[in-house]
């Protein structure tokens, strides 16, 4: 559902619902990868940077997190 929220441009409402979700299973790495994609798709990097490092505590081998992780730690450096 956050996904197709997210698609459809309704990030807040797609927040929302990936929020509601972390409420009910807090250690899932989707909800949380997508999250921080939600994040990084708003510029909130750091929040995004956080929800990542999260993923992977729970899934070190979550390799979407670590590429994004990679990437967001790339741009942070440059700015």
């Amino acid at each position: 559902m956050s996904t197709a929220l997210f698609e459809c441009g309704f990030l807040d409402d797609a927040l929302e619902y990936l929020n509601k979700g972390l409420e009910l299973e807090t250690y899932n790495p989707d909800y949380l990868y997508n999250r921080a994609y939600l994040y990084k798709t708003i510029e909130d990097n750091e929040k995004a940077i956080t929800d990542l490092k999260e993923v992977l505590q729970i899934d070190p081998n979550h390799t979407d997190a670590r590429l994004l992780l990679g990437e967001l730690e790339m741009v942070n450096t440059h700015e």
